[in-house]
């Protein structure tokens, strides 16, 4: 769920702890990326069962989201993820749009952004999105298969610096999963509170997030449904 009055998180730029109980290669894919995020090795590629990381940023990974409300076609949404400078949020968030984790073993639930529904939209200030299972904002898992369905915060280096950033909802510290936010406007006092992961990249895709926005209210309840059609990642090599 998305604090209405998000908690300070006190974890600084630690990455934290995972405990994964299975002890599956999940736990080698996150340790592998906390030493990316950790290594000054610019040219480091860390290759994790979803594709990898790669710390240079002109590799970052470009995904998208199609979006329809009411059998109309809103148009598509670019995004940057920086996976250069918070490399554990962006793989997960690129995972939710692939949909390569498939089912997760824990809930049953669909691990993939398609067909889920922006449930918040809060005009003059962001829309969520990401709920997997009850698509009320009372669901929130991550791709890696933690036992607690969540991953630690990774930094707070990204702002939120206008409309387009993209950032990861919370109900507290180290609570991350898959629910999502993309803001229309500068929200600044989400600044170390939530984790930026990336960013709108182009002019139409903005158009595209303000078509949806205009489907809000100040309360955040959708006028009408609004639907992640088609997702995906575009720069797979």
């Amino acid at each position: 769920m998305f604090p209405r009055r998000p908690v300070v998180s006190t974890g600084g730029d630690k990455l934290g702890s995972i405990n994964d109980s299975k002890g599956s290669s999940t736990s080698s894919l996150l340790s592998r990326l906390k030493a990316s995020a950790e290594t000054k090795d610019d040219d480091k590629d860390i290759a994790g069962d979803g594709g990898g990381i790669r710390r240079k940023r002109e590799e970052n990974p470009l995904v998208f989201l199609e979006v329809v409300a009411g059998g109309r076609d809103l148009g598509r949404i670019n995004i940057e993820l920086r996976a250069d400078i918070v490399p554990i949020g962006s793989e997960n968030f690129r995972q939710l749009c692939t949909g390569e984790r498939g089912t997760s073993k824990k809930t049953g639930v669909r691990m993939h952004f398609r067909g889920n529904k922006f449930h918040r939209i809060v005009r003059d200030k962001y829309i969520v999105g990401g709920d997997l299972a009850r698509g009320d904002g009372m669901h929130s898992e991550c791709s890696f298969g933690t036992s607690s369905g969540k991953f630690p915060d990774e930094n707070f280096l990204l702002r939120h610096t206008g409309p387009g950033v993209v950032g990861l909802v919370n109900c507290g510290q180290n609570s991350n999963g898959s629910q999502f936010y993309i803001t229309t406007s500068e929200t600044a006092w989400l600044d170390e509170k939530c984790v930026v992961v990336g960013a709108v990249t182009d002019q139409a895709s903005l158009d595209t997030l303000s078509l949806v926005e205009r489907l809000g209210t100040e309360w955040g309840a959708p006028k009408r449904p609004v639907l992640i059609s088609d997702c995906g990642q575009s720069n797979i090599k």
